[in-house]
Order: C-alpha cells, then structure tokens, then sequence
C-alpha cells in the first residue's frame, strides 16, 4: 500500500485460527505504515461519513454469512454490557475474514481498558502511530483498542478503520472455503482495481483477492 491508497486508512490485524491477534510476525506486534494527519481534535458524528469512510473496507461474505450466525459469548471485563454490544456493531463495521472470540481477562484489562481510560494517542498535526502489542486480544478487540487510541479522522476525513486476517498459513483459510462451498457460495478468484469516481482514473495498484491469488494464476 501507499499513503495515496484508498484503504490507507485500515490497520491490518493478523490472526491466527482462533481469531486471536498475532501480529505481523506472530509476536503481537502491530504497526500502521503511514502517518495519521489530524486537522482537528473531534471524533466523527455524521454517520453519512462514518460509511464513507469505511466504504470499502468491508467484512467479506463468510463473516457476513456464516461467521456472524455463531454465538460466542464472552465474560464481560466491565459488567455494563458494553463488550457484548461491540461484539454485535463489530460484524458490521470491519473489513474482512473474521468471527467473535473471547480475549484473555488480564490482556483485555491491561490492553483494552488501559486505551479506553487513557484516550487518543493523537493530536492535531501529523504523526508516526506507535507500535502496539496485541497478544491475548482476539482480532475484534484489538481494533476496539486501536480505535480508542485513534479516535479522530485523518486529513482525508477517514476514521481509522480495521481489516482483519487470517494468516496465510492458517487452516482457517481451508476452513472459510469449505463453509462457503457448503452454502454454494464458492470463493472466486477475481481482479479488484480502484478507480476515482469523479474521474474514473485508477489510483491504486490492482489486486487480486480469492483462492488463487498470486501471480500467474489463472
């Protein structure tokens, strides 16, 4: 990706099977390429522009289809009802391959709790975002920490959105094929290219996503 990339604004979040945060390298590492330019301290409240901003950044049509029908139930670390309500918002608002898990008590307090008391990490201006650590957190709620530390949209009026994925390796990408055969909704190999509306000029690298993405597939 680059800075001039339309999904610049998501953090990516590796997972392992479990739906648990892994990091980059498998050590709970997570880092944001680029900087994140503030122009003005205020969280975003047009819902019009919250869409917009995640527009593109979408979960896929196994979590929308078969990873939401799961009930997972976790022990709620506050006791006010609010992790259950963003376990619910969560199947709506990220991008990508993902399903609710349960984090560990202590890293969820430690982690999540600790963001939420401490606020945004960002001010107005530019800056370089830290490297965080996620372990013990499940994919879902390591974008909830990420979100309470970067709570102000960037220059280009996007909010800091989250994708999150399983690792290349991880028998859960079997796993999502299997269950989307079975609903005869086979995943398919195809070529995504971003264009600009307004002069449908494309503006990012095209992409291939599915089964048999690399180069020479067919």
């Amino acid at each position: 990706r680059t800075p001039e990339s339309p999904t610049s604004n998501a953090w990516v979040i590796p997972m392992d099977e479990n739906s648990m945060c892994v990091g980059k390298y498998g050590d709970g590492r997570l880092f944001y390429e680029f900087d994140w330019c503030v122009e003005e301290e205020k969280s975003m409240s047009s819902e019009d522009s919250i869409e917009k901003s995640r527009e593109l950044i979408k979960p896929s049509k196994w979590t929308k289809m078969i990873a939401a029908n799961k009930n997972v139930e976790c022990i709620d670390v506050d006791g006010d009802g609010d992790l259950d309500a963003w376990h619910n918002k969560a199947m709506k608002v990220m991008g990508g391959d993902f399903e609710i898990a349960c984090s560990e008590i202590d890293a969820y307090e430690q982690k999540v709790k600790k963001a939420k008391e401490e606020g945004s990490i960002v001010h107005k201006g530019c800056q370089k975002l830290p490297e965080i650590n996620c372990l013990g957190l499940s994919g879902v709620d390591a974008c909830r920490m990420i979100k309470e530390m970067v709570p102000y949209p960037n220059k280009n009026g996007k909010n800091m959105e989250c994708f999150l994925q399983y690792l290349p390796e991880s028998p859960k990408k079997k796993e999502i094929e299997r269950d989307l055969v079975s609903i005869k909704q086979p995943p398919k190999t195809k070529v995504v290219i971003y264009a600009k509306k307004e002069t449908n000029k494309v503006i990012s690298v095209p992409r291939m996503t599915g089964p048999n993405a690399k180069i020479g597939a067919k």
